[in-house]
């Protein structure tokens, strides 16, 4: 995706889902979207998000399209969300009393 903020992966061990990634491998997300996503929904992979502050592994179901998401963590990732750059969606910009933190862990190529 490009992004330095995060990296975004995916954790699976079903074949069939491993061989779907391999298929479009290296390919930008945002032009084989359409192909891919809705073929891994219903596999609900482990979504995986690295910083460098931290990993966290999104475990809750996929939901299909016409269900509601479920409460707690999961992830919206969605064309939409990706394409306008933003490291967090609107609304949910990061309080300026946690940005001191930001200064303690900056990026590696940046020190």
């Amino acid at each position: 995706m490009g992004r330095k903020e995060a990296r975004f992966c995916i954790k699976t061990t079903h074949p069939e889902l491993i061989d779907l990634l391999r298929e479009f491998e290296g390919q930008n997300i945002l032009e084989i979207y359409n192909q891919i996503a809705p073929k891994m929904i219903p596999y609900s992979p482990v979504r995986v998000v690295e910083t460098a502050l931290g990993r966290l592994e999104i475990a809750s179901k996929i939901p299909m399209p016409d269900e509601k998401t479920t409460p707690g963590s999961h992830t919206h990732f969605l064309p939409d969300h990706i394409m306008t750059e933003r490291t967090m969606p609107a609304g949910m910009e990061i309080p300026n009393h946690y940005l001191a933190g930001a200064i303690f862990y900056p990026h590696p190529e940046e020190t």
